[in-house]
């Protein structure tokens, strides 16, 4: 199955398609939450029942829907229009979705149930590079089957995922610093201050001059 840490990888840029830069943290944290809840059927008692097994319902488009619809509730008050209602469910639908897709691009046969609950049927895609680690061994697990195995797991979801999804983040937020230092106004260029020169004082009194002397 793919790590938890790849389906949180592969969510994370979904949030530079929300502009609100106040509420960016909180929309991280959701996502994080959203692309590894489908996970949460491995809680769900031990059933034959297809839709409450593991990757059931959980799995499907019907419950990614759910959630989209329920933690977009969360920003309804911080959004301005539809538009960004919309925005913000297609945020937490997508990710659902991805954590489905990696699951059904993983070499398990027992698939993900996509369309429940109106169809319990289990898909899985044709291009299956994710393994499900085990350590099932002749004479019990030892540290080197362990780690070969690991190596194995990891390995396809380094390649394929963790990195592109790492340059992916690091790219759109780059971005999203550029447009944001564009908008801001020019620098006002302010004078330096140069002090007015000042004439000096005469601290001496004037002089008065007497009137000629009039003889009588």
């Amino acid at each position: 199955m793919a790590y938890f840490i790849t389906h949180s990888l592969v969510a994370s840029p979904l949030i530079f398609l929300f502009r609100n830069k106040g509420d960016k943290f909180l929309l991280f944290l959701l996502v994080i939450i959203a692309s590894i809840l489908p996970d949460i059927d491995v809680f769900f008692p031990d059933s034959r029942s297809k839709m409450f097994s593991h990757r059931g319902i959980t799995h499907s488009i019907f419950f990614a829907f759910f959630i989209g619809a329920l933690f977009s509730s969360f920003f309804m008050s911080k959004v301005k229009n539809f538009a960004q209602v919309l925005v913000v469910f297609l945020i937490f639908f997508t990710a659902v979705c991805s954590h489905i897709i990696l699951d059904a691009m993983t070499q398990d046969v027992k698939g993900v149930c996509i369309f429940c609950p109106f169809d319990e049927n289990r898909t899985f895609f044709a291009f299956k590079p994710f393994q499900t680690f085990s350590t099932s061994g002749g004479g019990g697990p030892s540290r080197r089957l362990i780690s070969s195995k690991m190596i194995q797991f990891l390995l396809p979801e380094i390649l394929f995922v963790w990195i592109p999804s790492i340059i992916t983040f690091f790219s759109l937020m780059y971005i999203e610093s550029s447009i944001a230092k564009s908008k801001l106004p020019p620098p006002v260029k302010r004078k330096p201050y140069v002090p007015k020169k000042s004439t000096p004082v005469s601290r001496t009194a004037p002089v008065k001059k007497r009137p000629p002397y009039k003889k009588k």
